[in-house]
């Protein structure tokens, strides 16, 4: 039984040393876990309203996502408005 334990908590310790994973928070909420070495995230932000995300995306789709939810950037690039928005999400891995 000690040995099935131990063997999870290996496990579980493994799982978060490899994926490195960061909560952000949105005014003291909790909006979405990032890992800062896979580059994936699972979000929920705004999931039960309008144009929210709920799921595990690449942190290319969730910008892409983010970038089409954002209103009033029509004078910065496509490809500039894609770096904000991945550095946007990336914040809490710095």
């Amino acid at each position: 039984m000690k040995f099935a334990i131990l063997a999870i908590a290996a496990a579980i310790a493994v799982a978060l040393m490899v994926l490195n994973p960061r909560i952000a928070f949105d005014h003291s909420r909790p909006v979405y876990v990032v890992s800062c070495r896979t580059e994936w995230t699972a979000h929920w932000w705004g999931a039960f309203g309008d144009g929210g995300l709920f799921g595990l995306y690449s942190l290319n789709s969730a910008a892409q996502a983010t970038v089409a939810n954002t209103a009033g950037l029509e004078y910065v690039s496509a490809n500039q408005q894609l770096a904000m928005a991945m550095s946007t999400l990336m914040k809490p891995c710095r």
